[in-house]
């Protein structure tokens, strides 16, 4: 039977879905340091979280790739490209690099994401990735309701972290938060 998204998205904000795991509550990290290979596609995820993670080691910017990747076929391959190349344990996307995303998991079903106040979900969990979700709980740009239900949905493969009183814009004030979420994430 096929429901029309936005009908969807409806009957998803009207349901009650177990809430997500608050952002205080994810177990802090001791050290500072990344023992495995992060990508983190920067377009989408703010301009504090990119200088958080420009200098941790072990975390590759990709910021050679054109922020036009998800019309562009020729962006799009030279992501994968990157994505075969250096081999991360888990891709970093923030709201503009969902659909990048999307694309993605159908080329390579193994692949970690993190994604920080994603939108247009369906896409991605058309896979069988395994995904974790940072998403404010007052983003007017994909409501929590309808997060919480996409990640209840999708709860052997997907987690939610929310964030409360944070909007669509999730910088982080400091490096440690972000740390803290990619070692949760890799535990996953």
């Amino acid at each position: 039977m096929f429901i029309n998204p936005i009908l969807k998205k409806k009957l998803m904000a009207q349901h009650k879905y177990p809430n997500g795991i608050p952002i205080n509550d994810i177990p802090s990290s001791k050290e500072f340091s990344i023992y495995q290979k992060i990508l983190v596609i920067p377009h989408g995820i703010g301009s504090s979280n990119v200088n958080h993670l420009k200098n941790i080691h072990n975390i590759t910017l990709a910021d050679n790739i054109d922020p036009t990747y998800t019309s562009n076929d020729q962006s799009f391959e030279a992501v994968v490209k990157t994505i075969e190349d250096l081999q991360p344990a888990l891709v970093i996307a923030g709201s503009r690099g969902v659909e990048l995303v999307s694309r993605l998991v159908s080329v390579n079903s193994e692949q970690r994401f993190m994604l920080l106040g994603g939108v247009h979900f369906d896409g991605v969990m058309n896979g069988e990735n395994k995904i974790l979700l940072v998403h404010g709980t007052n983003d007017p740009n994909e409501k929590i309701e309808i997060v919480r239900g996409i990640t209840y949905n999708n709860k052997s493969r997907v987690r939610l972290v929310e964030v409360p009183s944070k909007s669509h814009d999730l910088n982080f004030d400091n490096k440690e938060a972000i740390i803290n979420l990619i070692n949760y994430s890799l535990s996953m």
